[in-house]
């Protein structure tokens, strides 16, 4: 369950661009967990290519985590470790046929831990 709070994008993802940004002013020493949560997925061999950008001015942009590939629906995380105080996520879609991923994302605590991939 997300807090919508700490909700990145919540909708269809159709096109490259960044999520909304997160002021998560100082995050725990061990991190947050990021969690992306695909239900859907349509199009011609679609794939998402996902990175979570940290800044400390919501301005200049760097990543700090990368999700593997994804191209299917399932539940995939990461941990991330930021000692910004804004995060974001950038998305870069491929495929043909208008390829477009439904999703919920955002940072949660507990199961399935960081850096696993859950497929439903």
């Amino acid at each position: 369950m997300y807090d919508s709070n700490l909700m990145f994008t919540s909708a269809a993802v159709t096109a490259d661009g960044n999520s909304t940004v997160l002021d998560v002013g100082a995050t725990p020493a061990g991190g947050v967990v990021v969690e992306v949560a695909i239900t859907a997925v349509s199009g011609t061999s679609p794939t998402m290519d996902i990175v979570v950008q940290e800044s400390a001015d919501n301005s200049a942009w760097q990543i700090v985590s990368t999700f593997a590939q994804l191209s299917a629906t399932g539940r995939h995380s990461r941990l991330v470790q930021t000692a910004k105080r804004y995060l974001r996520m950038n998305y870069d879609i491929g495929g043909s046929n208008t390829p477009s991923f439904t999703m919920a994302n955002g940072i949660v605590s507990g199961y399935p831990g960081p850096d696993a991939t859950v497929v439903s």
